[in-house]
Formats: C-alpha cells, sequence, structure tokens
C-alpha cells in the first residue's frame, strides 16, 4: 500500500513488526487487549465471520507511530476493528492534539482506501472504555466524528478499583449484598481457575448457556485458541464457583490490560438462582483490585430497554455499583450502500454529503472543507 500522507508509509500487519506491534499497543493511551498483534490471529480463527486480515501499521521516518488493527468481514461487506472485539486506530504517546489529527487523518484515509477497494458499504471503529484515553476524555465527545463517521456509541459501567474495598463494598445496593450473602450462606464458594484444568466443564457449562438463549456455541478449538493467547500473557482471569458438593456451577472471565479490566463472560448453570452470578463477579472484581488494577468495566448497560435480556444483563452490571460512562463507537457508511432517494432534507442530508466528501477528497481535505464551510456559514 502506499503512503496516503507524508511522511508517513503504510506498514501491512506481519510478523516482521510483531513486536514493536505490542510494544506501541502496551504504552498507548488508546491502548487494549484487542489491538495486541497475537489477538488479531485469535479474531480471524473465529470461524463464523470469515474475517480476512487488513490491519497496518503507520511509520514516521523515527519508527511507528500507530497501529490500526482491522478486518473485513465479507459477508456483510463491512470494514471493522477489529472484527471480533472492538477496536480503533492505537497512537504513540505524547503526541500533541495537532500531531495526533495529522495520524489519525493519515489512518482514515488508509482505512477509507481499503473499504473502497474491497467494495465494504460500512466501516466500524471504537475505543475501550477503559483505555486511558476514554478515561481522560474531558468533554466526552466522541472522537471519530471529526473524521466523518456517525456516532454509536454506547453506554457501560465503570468501578473505580482505586477506592478501598470497605468503600466499594458500601457502594454496593442493599439487594446486591443480600444476594452476595446468601449465596456465601448456602455454601458457594469461589476460585481463580485456568482453562487446562477447567476446559471440559467450560464448554458445558457455556454449550447449555447459548441453548437456554437460543445462541450457537463457540467452537471449542476456537476457546481454546483464546485461553491459550490471553491466559499465557497474563490478559485474562478465569473464575468459577462451587456448589457446596464441589460440583461447578458459574464461570466469569475477566479480561486484563495494563491497569484496567473489562468483565467479558459469564455462564451460569439454570436454576441457580442463589446470587451466585454476583458473588462470582464481586470476587473477580476484588481479585482484580489485588492484582493491581484500578478500573472494572462490567459490561454494556441498556437503561429503559424492553429486551429482557438486556434487562437482565443492565441489573448485573448495575448491581455492583460503578458510573455510567460512554463507550465511543463510530460507523461510517458509504453513500452507495443507502438509496439516494432515501435522503431528504429531512434525513441528515450533511451526514450524507460529509460521508461523500470523505469518499471523494479523503479524511482530511473533507475535514478542512467542513471547516471553511462552517466559517463561510456563520461569516
Amino acid at each position: 500500500m502506499s503512503s496516503p500522507t507524508a511522511p508517513f508509509r503504510i506498514v501491512p500487519r506481519s510478523a516482521d513488526i510483531r513486536s514493536q506491534w505490542d510494544e506501541l499497543v502496551r504504552g498507548s493511551p488508546d491502548g487494549w487487549a484487542w489491538g495486541l498483534y497475537d489477538w488479531q490471529d485469535v479474531a480471524l480463527s473465529y470461524e463464523r465471520l470469515g474475517l480476512q486480515d487488513r490491519g497496518f501499521a503507520l511509520a514516521s521516518p523515527a519508527g511507528l507511530v500507530a497501529v490500526m488493527p482491522l478486518h473485513v468481514i465479507p459477508a456483510e461487506r463491512r470494514l471493522a476493528s477489529s472484527g471480533f472485539g472492538v477496536a480503533g486506530p492505537m497512537l504513540v504517546p505524547g503526541l500533541s492534539e495537532r500531531h495526533r489529527r495529522k495520524v489519525l487523518t493519515a489512518i482514515f484515509d488508509a482505512v477509507m482506501s481499503i473499504a473502497r477497494n474491497e467494495k465494504c458499504v460500512a466501516i466500524d471503529v471504537g475505543s475501550s472504555p477503559v483505555c486511558t484515553s476514554s478515561l481522560e476524555s474531558r468533554w466526552g465527545v466522541n472522537p471519530f466524528l471529526e473524521f466523518g463517521f456517525e456516532d454509536t456509541s454506547a453506554v457501560t459501567r465503570i468501578i473505580d478499583l482505586r477506592k478501598d474495598e470497605g468503600a466499594l463494598s458500601a457502594d454496593l445496593p442493599s439487594h446486591t449484598r443480600e444476594l452476595i450473602g446468601r449465596a456465601e450462606r448456602e455454601g458457594y464458594t469461589i476460585a481463580r481457575v485456568s482453562w487446562s484444568q477447567m476446559a471440559d466443564e467450560y464448554y458445558r457449562i457455556h454449550c447449555d448457556a447459548c441453548r437456554r438463549t437460543g445462541e450457537k456455541p463457540h467452537s471449542r478449538e476456537y476457546l481454546e485458541k483464546l485461553f491459550n493467547c490471553t491466559e499465557a500473557r497474563d490478559l485474562s482471569q478465569l473464575w468459577a464457583a462451587f456448589a457446596r458438593n464441589g460440583r461447578v456451577v458459574a464461570f466469569h472471565n475477566v479480561v486484563r490490560f495494563n491497569h484496567s479490566c473489562l468483565s467479558q463472560a459469564g455462564y451460569i448453570e439454570p436454576d441457580i438462582e442463589s446470587g451466585v452470578d454476583f458473588l462470582i463477579t464481586w470476587r473477580a472484581l476484588l481479585g482484580s483490585k489485588q492484582d493491581g488494577c484500578y478500573w472494572y468495566e462490567t459490561g454494556a448497560v441498556f437503561p429503559g430497554t424492553a429486551n429482557e435480556r438486556d434487562r437482565a444483563l443492565t441489573a448485573l452490571r448495575s448491581g455492583l455499583g460503578g458510573d455510567v460512562r460512554r463507550h465511543f463507537l463510530g460507523r461510517f457508511k458509504f453513500p452507495q450502500s443507502q438509496p439516494v432517494s432515501k435522503v431528504s432534507a429531512s434525513r441528515k442530508p450533511m451526514s450524507f454529503v460529509r460521508a461523500l466528501a470523505v469518499t471523494l477528497l479523503g479524511a482530511r481535505a473533507a475535514h478542512r472543507l467542513s471547516v471553511a464551510f462552517r466559517g463561510w456559514r456563520s461569516s
């Protein structure tokens, strides 16, 4: 691929830059686990989507300045960062706002070019709510809007683990403390385990949970690759709940990166209504704190939803306290993906114009045109 903006050049993701790639992700204010080099290979093994790798790094004469996890999802004609696990551009630390904007413009110009070559109709990007740049976002403005993306952000719950355990416990709603206490009185215990110890039990409970919700279970091969990748790099913690008779009744997996955590997945046997789900999440949270983590994301919440499953998830994820924060997400839709007849003055005409400008001119020129237009309109 040719360089979209001098003096940068595009370097396709390859084993030759693996160590530099991961070093950048780990030090980046935008860094998160889904950006790491090996996670891209885990994503490629997710058989349902048939992902194709289009990830790249942006290099200057001094070295890499950014990486962009990126996959094509052929069946959906969609480009996503990343194809499995939300990610986006990850830049070296210490850049001025002007330089960051310059680097991001070069990245998104390259992404637009890839999308056009792949005949994609949409591009999805995001930023982890517990990466440094999201946590320090001063005004809560989606950083992708400037580059022509629509705001598709969600909301999530984040708990500040810098508080002492007593303060965290005091933040729990009374009903959560009651459920945790009941689970403990009924003899349930929680322990940190490994995939190699619990693969059979984990897969049994995972498949049972998917059957109850109507979802297709992951293949065992995919889960094995996932846990082998994350456990070997100390990126995950797997917790199990045991009944009094020693039977495993629940699992909870936590992804950890730098000083932040994400409650990624939890599965529980049916007819377990003793607060075990709250107990295992609470113990995982405290374990993350003991390991030196500062932030714990319990996951997306859906205030006011009518969907029964989303209501249950919101209740669980809100039941440990914390604050509601934005999860920055962006989607770019190419004009040809939507019939022109549907774009009228009453339906976001400027979003269509912006998309067309970015498509034809590139992100940098479109941004300059937008600034000039706003100045002319206000004069």
